[in-house]
């Protein structure tokens, strides 16, 4: 991705010609990178469990590999969860998405929701 292709148009004509305005912009676009960053490593290791898990999952045997499955997918189910909701939130903030916010927010909600139903 290209750095015209990241700022909007309007960014460069607010920034004008002031330093001070340029380089809050480049600071922005670099905070903006490093979620992304992040992002893509808490993708990674959520993709790398599952994985893991399916794999492990080819050795069993019929009836055995959905249990193992079932089970392994309940005890890890949260822990994923609370992965995904981490990559929403730091996009959001990257992007400064308030519909990806609302998101992050009512899967938070609905998380809470089910822990205190389980209680």
């Amino acid at each position: 991705m290209k750095l015209i292709d990241i700022i909007r148009d309007s960014d460069f004509i607010e920034a004008g010609s002031d330093p001070e305005k340029l380089q809050a912009l480049i600071d922005r676009l670099s905070r903006r990178r490093r979620l992304n960053y992040i992002s893509a490593a808490v993708y990674a290791g959520l993709f790398l469990v599952i994985s893991l898990i399916s794999y492990y999952s080819i050795f069993l045997e019929g009836e055995e590999r959905w249990r193992f499955f079932a089970e392994t997918l309940r005890q890890v189910g949260t822990p994923v969860f609370l992965g995904m909701s981490l990559v929403i939130y730091i996009d959001a903030i990257a992007t400064g998405s308030k519909l990806k916010l609302l998101l992050f927010l009512s899967a938070q909600a609905q998380s809470l929701i089910r822990e205190g139903e389980s209680i």
